[in-house]
């Protein structure tokens, strides 16, 4: 009987069905050009999973790159990189229940205060115990979301002042939030300018306060860093760019990322449709004449989103291909009659790079009416990540568990499992 090893890796190879390749020196160019941005301490955001891209192996390629302060969403995800052996600062953007402030503790987090009920409640529960959690106030300038903002009885200042007694929250850190510091409009620049000056005015009222001894002051988002210059800061929050895509089409032209993921896929099978058959569910597409169909292992549980039912394209052997029909849960259909040598086992590109061929995921989003975050972050567990430098299959973290490639003296080189 095949081990796992055995089975998941044949010459070189993996199991495959749906995967998204992670291109490693491309993370280490886009992490290059962000330090020569910033200047500053740079905060990798690796919430939601590295944006589909894989929280952990990320969070260690950027501790390679010099980038030693990470952020996610939740603590759940702080966790998870704490078990995945980051020791590094993580500071936890969003809401945290008060009853998990033991882990919080427990786990050397920074916990977000997103306002002052927040934070009388996040101190009255720690006093029970006698703990003392890290913590970045959130401001909010602008953006409406989370943080301390002016009230009509209560300015924002005031709010601040009343932390003083606070004495389980060790505040190290403050920060605001763009809203529109990705569009080059007049009226969005106007307003990213007004949120940098009343985050201003907080951070000279904090920085006069010895019980606020701020170690990181932070507003620059992606957009933030590539479109705006905020000298009083002395941090940034790297996100999208990350990844290598852009967080609107409003980025300064002189600036060029190079996305890391490409979604890949396999073909199943192909038939010769005659004139007049339906594809797929609802038959809203029928064939007109002769019409290859190949058949494509990926659905709408891998993270392909079925909005792109009879709209977008895909790369088979560097040639366009238009889906056909409605995307199924696990399969899909395109015409691939441009492809006369397509047969089974051929490698599809959703989007991503297909030797000099490029798809980009922004035209996916684009059909889809949406963003390309919210794409590289669909992509399901189920869709192996597969790491790949100068060219080769490093790691392969998936179901199966995680592999990575071990070189062996006299030997080909083999994939060793280390870890479920």
């Amino acid at each position: 009987m095949s081990t796992v090893e055995e089975l998941t890796f044949q010459r070189d190879r993996w199991i495959k069905r749906t995967w998204c390749e992670i291109d490693l020196d491309c993370l280490k160019e886009n992490i290059t050009l962000i330090q020569s941005l910033a200047k500053k301490t740079v905060i990798g955001v690796v919430k939601a999973n590295a944006y589909g891209h894989g929280d952990v192996l990320i969070a260690k390629e950027l501790q390679k790159a010099g980038i030693h302060q990470f952020a996610v969403s939740s603590i759940e995800e702080a966790m998870d990189l704490r078990l995945g052996g980051i020791e590094d600062d993580i500071l936890i953007l969003g809401y945290t229940a008060v009853e998990c402030a033991p882990v919080l503790w427990e786990y050397n987090l920074i916990q977000t205060v997103l306002g002052l009920d927040y934070a009388l409640k996040l101190n009255e529960y720690l006093t029970r115990s006698r703990r003392v959690v890290r913590c970045h106030l959130a401001i909010d300038t602008g953006m409406g979301r989370i943080g301390f903002v002016q009230r009509e009885n209560q300015s924002c200042l005031d709010q601040l002042e009343q932390l003083k007694g606070l004495h389980q929250l060790h505040i190290e850190g403050v920060f605001t939030h763009f809203a529109m510091a990705d569009s080059f409009r007049p009226v969005c620049q106007a307003t990213t300018r007004t949120q940098v000056e009343r985050f201003h005015q907080v951070v000279e009222y904090l920085q006069q306060q010895r019980e606020f001894p701020l170690r990181m002051v932070h507003c620059q988002n992606s957009a933030g860093l590539t479109n705006f210059q905020v000298d009083f800061c002395n941090a940034v929050r790297a996100g999208i760019i990350l990844y290598g895509l852009d967080p609107s089409d409003d980025v300064r032209p002189d600036v060029h990322f190079h996305p890391i993921m490409s979604l890949k896929s396999t073909v199943s099978n192909v038939k010769i449709l005659p004139a007049g058959n339906a594809v797929s569910y609802g038959g809203t597409y029928v064939t007109q004449k002769d019409t290859r169909i190949a058949t494509i292992a990926i659905g709408y549980a891998d993270g392909y989103p079925r909005a792109l039912s009879n709209r977008a394209e895909v790369l088979i052997r560097g040639v366009r291909c238009p889906i056909v029909g409605r995307v199924c849960m696990d399969q899909l259909m395109v015409d691939a009659s441009a492809v006369p040598s397509v047969q089974e086992g051929d490698t599809v590109t959703l989007f991503g790079r297909d030797g000099e061929m490029v798809l980009p995921v922004d035209e996916l989003a684009s059909l889809c009416g949406t963003i390309n975050y919210e794409l590289t972050c669909a992509m399901s567990r189920r869709v192996p990540r597969v790491y790949t430098q100068g060219g080769q299959v490093v790691r392969i973290v998936g179901y199966l568990g995680t592999y990575e490639k071990e070189e062996r003296e006299g030997a080909e080189p083999a994939y060793v499992r280390i870890y479920r």
